[in-house]
């Protein structure tokens, strides 16, 4: 028996206790023992169905408490097994996630996920904002529409990544790989790339493919001449009207 149910009865037991001393002595002033023998016994039942009542809410409350303990306890083993270097056990992790409702909702904010090994996955719309991905393989991931703003993403490696209209922003993308990524109208703005790495496959944020002399200035520094801005209200870099 719960602590609560201990507390619960206990009590009952003293109002019962109280209740009967107080019945008694009511009826030895009246010399009615027998109306006090019937008053006993429903005064009885009804204290039973109260403890019963009182059980099933209480019991109720634990089992939602215990069903949510155990539910968190899960997405947390799946967000550890989603930072594995084992690649089977990351995608399963990823695929679990996404079917909950985990992989978008914030769960993943800020997450420690460091050589995580998501090659292929499918991370489409993942909520990753502020998640440490330091050399993550994340080749050829679809990252499409994914929240990555202030993620760490030091060393990791992009390549084929899709990152279609992905918020970047604030971003440490420090000596990342990023050939043959496509930035497709991406955030980048105040992103960090220094010694990243881009080909001609790489498609920046403008939809053009990167060249030797892509100012990639222009797409992370605001205060840039020709600071860029996407015309796709689906992109996270487009300009607000009323901040025209």
């Amino acid at each position: 028996m719960s602590p609560v149910k201990l507390v619960v009865l206990a009590i009952l037991v003293g109002i019962g206790f109280w209740a009967l001393m107080a019945s008694m002595v009511a009826a030895s002033l009246a010399d009615d023992w027998l109306g006090w023998v019937m008053n006993l016994g429903t005064e009885i039942v009804g204290a039973v169905a109260i403890y019963l009542i009182l059980d099933q809410i209480i019991g109720g409350r634990e089992r939602r408490e215990a069903a949510e303990r155990e539910m968190e306890a899960h997405k947390k083993d799946l967000i550890a097994r989603m930072g594995s270097q084992v690649h089977d056990v990351a995608i399963e992790a990823v695929d679990e996630l996404r079917r909950r409702g985990w992989l978008t909702d914030g769960s993943l904010q800020g997450k420690f996920l460091p050589s995580a090994n998501l090659l292929g996955a499918d991370l489409m719309g993942a909520n990753l904002q502020g998640a440490d991905l330091r050399y993550a393989n994340l080749q050829r991931a679809d990252l499409s529409g994914a929240n990555l703003e202030g993620a760490i993403l030091v060393r990791a490696d992009l390549q084929g990544a899709t990152l279609l209209i992905a918020n970047l922003q604030g971003a440490d993308l420090w000596d990342a790989k990023l050939q043959g990524a496509d930035l497709w109208d991406a955030k980048l703005q105040g992103a960090n790339l220094v010694r990243a790495t881009f080909d001609h496959r790489t498609t920046v944020p403008d939809r053009t493919n990167w060249t030797p002399t892509t100012d990639m200035a222009r797409f992370t520094d605001p205060t840039h001449p020709d600071f860029w801005r996407s015309s796709s209200r689906r992109s996270p870099a487009c300009q607000p009207k009323e901040q025209e």
